[in-house]
């Protein structure tokens, strides 16, 4: 009998149109929390200089904010998940899908 797939999450990394990263991460060993700051660091790590991190941990709506490390969602009915990105250029977006 076949082994059911393994759910996993793919991260990839974009400087433009250009794929950059590419990891996977089974599910079960990582929580959304956790997923969301990953890509966070990521972003910070290709895209970002020390003071632009800084900027990045700011109060919103204060002077020197900037939301380079905030978090989208994007719903996907179609395969029934959530994707998550975050950056500008480079970006990094995870999705989840099946893994044989």
């Amino acid at each position: 009998m076949p082994k059911p797939p393994t759910r996993v999450w793919e991260i990839t990394g974009w400087d433009s149109t250009k794929q950059i990263f590419t990891t996977t991460v089974p599910c079960g060993q990582i929580t959304e929390v956790q997923l969301q700051a990953l890509l966070r660091v990521l972003a910070a790590k290709f895209g970002l200089t020390p003071n632009e991190i800084v900027g990045c941990h700011l109060k919103r709506r204060t002077k020197g904010y900037r939301g380079h490390l905030e978090i989208s969602r994007e719903n996907s009915d179609e395969r029934r998940s959530t994707d998550f990105s975050c950056g500008d250029n480079p970006y990094f977006i995870a999705r989840i899908r099946d893994s044989r």
